[in-house]
């Protein structure tokens, strides 16, 4: 008897493919499916009575001309909206009653552990008129599932918390669909090694710890996205275990290519080079009039006070060389020591309507804090990056409607400052510091 085929769509991802959307969607939509399809996969393939496959946005040949059969369709969405918005639904091509059923088990089994309550199913021409819905032969369960609304702080953080609940309940939904046993299955499907392990928690917490893999753009230890499954308090040996596995092993390995940055890296990500790279870039540049040690001072406080953070050094110091020609500018001179170009508009301006800043280590703050709200949706930020914030818009008030608004260096082009070419000259500089 052949395997039940499923698919499994991850909304918006498309590879910059002509013709079809390029991560479209709610802000925020394309990275959450992107774990939710990762972690749903890892199930299916896990259970042997299945074949499963996962697709962009766009459907492939083989699919739409019915070479490979599809018994259940998903593809994973969320949705965006008003802050105040909540809540998780499905949608399902009208005429399909098998479909219509599929989506009835998909709700009652978010019912179980889902932070909000569900809303009304097929309740947009969106999901009603749903393109695949005309791709996919052979009348199979279809849905599209709206996980619940990245644009409401707290169920985007619980969702991001809880992406392998999520997946589990698609899959156990998938197994009842097909009729399959979901006990006997989840057990095989579930039973890898760091199952069987003492602490089951332990990688994805130490991920957490150090800001790394799907992490990398919280930063470290950010309280907003802690798994769920970690203890309180983690035991001490965990922490022990953990230094140990950081240490390296035999001989020190070649340099690597030094990272590759564009426009679209994160500005929330683990440092992407050491303090002293930084430094050695700082100070390597002509910056009179402050002096080597003025420079090499600035530069460590810059690293430092971004990490804590959670924002990449790297690309906030090529943010401020660039604003300031590597501490050159009027505007970055004392009394002012604006680092980066923060309420001025032109060289001209009175020197009193310029924000001043009484220390370095106040203007780097000013600079740090800016830069995190333009990069975190209010409601969304740690209680270190709260502080930061509040005491950098002392010196200027920023609206609300610009908090959030750059995830990457791309969002400060026309939104920090006017010139088209601003993030690619952010990311030029900082390919330089990398290269440092």
């Amino acid at each position: 008897m052949p395997k039940p085929h499923v698919l499994v769509q991850v909304g918006h991802d498309e590879p910059h493919q002509p013709g079809h959307e390029d991560e479209t969607g709610a802000a925020g939509e394309l990275e959450l499916v992107r774990k939710i399809g990762r972690a749903l996969m890892r199930r299916l393939n896990a259970d042997d009575r299945l074949e499963a496959q996962r697709i962009p946005g766009r459907f492939p040949t083989k699919v739409t001309s019915g070479d490979w059969r599809v018994d259940v369709f998903v593809a994973l969405h969320g949705d965006g909206g008003p802050a105040s918005a909540t809540g998780y639904c499905f949608g399902f091509p009208p005429s399909s009653t098998k479909s219509k059923r599929f989506a009835d088990v998909l709700g009652r089994e978010f019912a179980t552990f889902h932070i909000s309550e569900a809303r009304r199913n097929n309740g947009t021409s969106n999901l009603t008129g749903y393109y695949g819905w005309d791709l996919l032969p052979g009348n199979p369960a279809a849905c599209v599932v709206e996980h619940g609304f990245l644009s409401n702080a707290r169920e985007r953080r619980w969702m991001h918390e809880h992406v392998q609940e999520l997946a589990d309940g698609e899959y156990r939904s998938i197994l009842a669909q097909l009729g399959l046993n979901v006990d006997s299955a989840a057990a095989r499907a579930t039973a890898r090694p760091d199952h069987d392990a003492k602490w089951p928690w332990f990688v994805e917490w130490s991920l957490w710890t150090l800001g790394r893999g799907e992490y990398a753009e919280f930063g470290p230890r950010n309280r907003a996205v802690r798994p769920a499954s970690a203890p309180t308090p983690v035991p001490r040996r965990a922490h022990r275990i953990l230094r140990e596995l950081q240490k390296p092993v035999g001989p020190t390995p070649s340099p690597e290519e030094p990272t590759r940055l564009t426009t679209r890296s994160p500005l929330l990500a683990s440092p992407r080079a050491t303090k002293a790279r930084v430094v050695r870039y700082v100070v390597g540049r002509p910056h009179f009039p402050r002096t080597d040690e003025e420079a090499r001072l600035i530069a460590e406080l810059y690293h430092e006070i971004a990490s804590s953070g959670g924002l990449d050094p790297v690309l906030v110091t090529a943010q401020m060389v660039l604003e300031t020609g590597n501490l050159r500018s009027r505007w970055s001179q004392p009394p002012h020591r604006n680092m980066a170009g923060i309420g001025v508009t032109s060289d001209e301006m009175d020197p009193d309507d310029v924000p001043k800043f009484r220390t370095w280590k106040a203007a780097v703050t000013g600079h740090v804090g800016r830069l995190l709200a333009y990069a975190i949706p209010l409601g969304e930020e740690n209680t270190t990056q709260r502080k930061l914030i509040e005491k950098a818009l002392e010196a200027r008030p920023l609206d609300d409607s610009k908090r959030g608004i750059a995830r990457s260096p791309r969002g400060l082009t026309g939104t920090w400052a006017a010139d088209p070419d601003y993030a690619t000259s952010i990311v030029r500089v900082a390919g330089e510091i990398l290269k440092a």
